[in-house]
């Protein structure tokens, strides 16, 4: 009964593994689409100049114009990747909540649960504790976290935390900074228009902020994991 009962676990776990890779490729591409204008957007614009060329030999068009469009699809797709982000986290967090009950002395395969399901996880862009786990050595896994070296831990914490705090910077920061850069290039719209294309603005960027901090909190979660030993 008890090989039963780990082989409906494992698979429980693996089919979670897939559910959190399936929101993390949605998230992947939705972000791919986000910077991908949010580049274009914070392309350099020759001064004084009323219009904008179009790529593939195509006309220009007004400045005014392209950057209001610009904005909306920055708008539209930044709250598309805030959500689906957030779906993401959430959904880690239910799948960690499920290994968390599982009891300690479990092991499948010889592997702790939380590795059962590393290995069956699809990576996302900002992950980055796979690379903060491996300078740790043969350590690097749960069997030898209780016997790892003090310099150790805490180099693979402090390691972490760096590489956390760049992959946020770009992940997040980028949309931030084009939707910003992109707002402060639209002119010539009545002031109807201005409050309208603001209050958008500020809609989106509020649930960039939202999945921020989302991230930012489950971070310190993994930040704290990483920084014990047992």
């Amino acid at each position: 009964m008890a090989i039963d009962s780990d082989a409906v676990i494992s698979q429980q776990i693996k089919d979670l593994a897939a559910a959190v890779s399936t929101q993390a490729q949605v998230s992947n591409r939705i972000w791919l689409g986000l910077v991908t204008v949010a580049v274009i957007s914070l392309l350099p614009q020759a001064p004084n100049t009323s219009s904008v060329p179009l790529p593939f030999g195509l006309s220009s068009v007004p400045a005014a114009w392209f950057y209001l469009v610009l904005f909306g699809l920055l708008i539209v797709l930044t709250i598309a990747f805030a959500s689906a982000d957030t779906q993401q986290v959430r959904a880690r967090k239910l799948a960690f909540r499920f290994i968390d009950s599982i009891p300690n002395h479990a092991e499948f395969a010889g592997m702790h649960p939380q590795e059962l399901f590393d290995m069956f996880r699809l990576p996302c862009f900002n992950r980055v504790a796979p690379l903060a786990q491996s300078i740790r050595g043969k350590f690097e896994f749960y069997s030898g976290k209780a016997s790892c070296p003090t310099y150790r831990v805490v180099a693979s914490a402090f390691y972490y935390a760096l590489l956390k705090l760049i992959s946020m910077a770009v992940y997040f920061g980028v949309p931030a900074f084009a939707l910003l850069r992109t707002y402060e290039k639209i002119q010539n719209v009545s002031f109807t228009s201005k409050i309208m294309v603001r209050g958008s603005g500020v809609v989106a960027a509020v649930t960039l902020f939202q999945v921020f901090l989302s991230d930012l909190l489950y971070s310190i979660k993994v930040l704290r994991k990483i920084s014990s030993k047992e």
